[in-house]
């Protein structure tokens, strides 16, 4: 008996140390198993802010800030087009940020706030006739100098090539960061928009809009309850924008980026419609009933960290229904 305690003694502590040493190893290869299936999971994502003001680069970084607490490496780069954005920096948490700064020559070129009719846009001085004044018109300089700027980043643009992003993300109301992304290699391209989805960026994706209901974006004078001749107007304004505004953008800017990529590069058109998924600064409940696309989330309420107990209560209500 003590003959046969004495043998189960002697094994068992060579035993035990061998389970442990099994325990030991299998435990370090889940914890390696486990960093590098979270490195397959990260993403290196690239954001491109030409923002308009302050509030489309709050939004802008709001999502990069997002992004980096998922997880994912993430890179900002930026055109100042507001010295508002000179002092303020959109994300608090992006490290890799890339700067383009106007020259001194075109600094108070793309400065929205010197443009009235730009500015008339966001109050209750609208147009009624968007032929006369469209702000379309004084944004094209605008979006051309920028996206002349930013395309002659040579050395900027070949970094950023260097670090093969899989995402590209950015507001595309025309059509320079669809052709930048183009040019750095950058696999899925997301589009964002800082307002609802207008009538201009719906008819690049051939998302349908009715003038019947729908208010011109730029000249929003139909009511729910609206006359014929405010219906008649705002289809109007609808035909031409879709008839000739909506192509100035294109104009432009097909000449300014084949003369910098090459006259072979890519149909401008086919590359905006080449997104993946668009997000849209908005709450489905309170948008006009309309078609939309399955590449359409609505992510209205991203940068509102200082919402009332009413608002709150509304958002309870609107995800209970």
């Amino acid at each position: 008996m003590i003959s046969l305690r004495f043998n189960f003694l002697k094994y068992l502590y060579p035993t035990l140390c061998f389970l442990t040493l099994i325990l030991i190893t299998l435990q370090h290869n889940s914890d390696r198993l486990q960093s590098e299936f979270k490195k397959v999971k990260q993403l290196k994502i690239l954001v491109y802010s030409p923002s308009l003001s302050w509030s489309h680069g709050q939004f802008l970084g709001r999502i990069a800030d997002t992004l980096v607490d998922a997880g994912h490496e993430v890179h900002f780069l930026k055109y100042i087009m507001s010295p508002d954005l000179q002092m303020k920096n959109e994300t608090r948490k992006v490290e890799k940020i890339y700067h383009i700064a106007p020259s001194l020559a075109n600094a108070k070129q793309v400065d929205v706030r010197n443009l009235h009719l730009i500015a008339d846009s966001f109050s209750q001085r609208r147009p009624f006739l968007t032929f006369f004044d469209h702000p379309i018109i004084e944004f094209d300089p605008i979006m051309a100098t920028v996206c002349k700027d930013t395309l002659k980043e040579h050395e900027l643009l070949q970094k950023l090539t260097n670090e093969h992003f899989d995402v590209g993300i950015a507001e595309m109301y025309d059509y320079c960061p669809s052709a930048l992304f183009h040019k750095l290699n950058v696999r899925t391209k997301i589009k964002v928009t800082a307002i609802r989805l207008i009538q201009m960026v719906s008819r690049k994706f051939d998302i349908p809009s009715f003038a019947s209901f729908m208010p011109n974006a730029m000249a929003p004078r139909l009511g729910l309850e609206s006359s014929f001749f405010l219906r008649l107007l705002n289809f109007y304004n609808e035909f031409l924008d879709w008839l000739w505004i909506d192509e100035i953008y294109f104009r432009t800017q097909d000449k300014i980026i084949r003369e910098e990529f090459g006259q072979d590069f890519p149909n401008l058109k086919e590359l905006v419609k080449d997104t993946s998924l668009m997000f849209i600064n908005s709450n489905p409940f309170l948008e006009l009933t309309r078609p939309i696309s399955n590449k359409i989330i609505y992510i209205g309420g991203l940068v509102d960290d200082m919402a009332s107990e009413e608002s709150k209560k509304l958002d309870e209500a609107i995800n209970f229904c």
